[in-house]
């Protein structure tokens, strides 16, 4: 399971704000290492609508009732979308209205 995780991009973010005692807006205070390494043993609740986690997973930290939403860009709906809404050209980036 470790390695799909990593799949999800940002989600060490998203863990750093589940544990920060301290917020700036919707993100943590202080430095996500510091807070990822001082709450590495702590418990988070991870759900997934199937097991091998080709959908958003929401992860939760029951005890202060935090919690984010994350999705994996391998995600088959992101990679639908993606190659539905994007266009890159180079290193030119567009969004596709298709309306």
């Amino acid at each position: 399971m470790h390695l799909l995780i990593k799949s999800f991009i940002g989600i060490d973010q998203g863990i750093a704000y589940l544990f920060a005692t301290e917020l700036n807006g919707k993100r943590h205070a202080g430095s996500m290492s510091e807070i990822l390494k001082l709450n590495k043993l702590k418990l988070i609740t991870i759900y997934s609508y199937d097991r091998n986690f080709d959908s958003p997973i929401l992860v939760k930290n029951s005890e202060n009732n935090r919690a984010f939403i994350c999705s994996s860009i391998n995600n088959s709906l992101n990679q639908k979308i993606i190659s539905q809404k994007i266009k890159i050209n180079g290193l030119s980036v567009s969004v596709l209205n298709n309306e």
